[in-house]
């Protein structure tokens, strides 16, 4: 019915409430319309590049590109709600959330390892489409996040 996008920037305040910092509609979500929404972001935030941030999103077109453009130290992360409502469109059947949500909590490689061997024994299929989700590039897993940033939410 509407052919614009909203975007939208909420964050986590100290009693772990949500906090909206930011939105605007645009006609289109692409990376044009990512960075002039960011470099608003920035500019009323007073963000400088050398700032360790942490954004987490569920892998809107454009988003991470504009973001390493104008942010290059910020670190992305891939939302892990959004991740199991994928998981779950192409894994039917089964009680596979608790296996995802365990390999995006285990904090250290050997962890993460045991929990996809795991998956594996439970659910072949399931392994291998979270296999071509690298948690290494995609940060949805504990165990993969840098040391600089002290988020740990998923």
């Amino acid at each position: 019915m509407y052919k614009q996008q909203i975007l939208t920037v909420v964050a986590l305040d100290l009693n772990n409430g949500w906090w909206h910092i930011d939105w605007a509609v645009v006609e289109q979500e692409n990376k044009d319309s990512w960075r002039w929404f960011i470099g608003f972001l920035i500019q009323d935030l007073k963000i400088v590049p050398t700032i360790h941030m942490t954004f987490i999103s569920d892998k809107q077109k454009g988003l991470e590109s504009a973001m390493y453009e104008l942010i290059p130290g910020c670190e992305h992360r891939t939302c892990v709600q959004y991740l199991y409502k994928n998981f779950k469109l192409a894994n039917k059947g089964g009680d596979l959330r608790d296996k995802l949500w365990k390999c995006a909590r285990a904090s250290n490689q050997e962890w993460f390892n045991s929990a996809m061997e795991h998956l594996k024994d439970v659910d072949e299929k399931a392994y291998e489409w979270l296999q071509t989700h690298a948690p290494e590039q995609n940060r949805w897993c504990k165990a993969f996040f840098p040391l600089t940033v002290k988020s740990d939410m998923l």
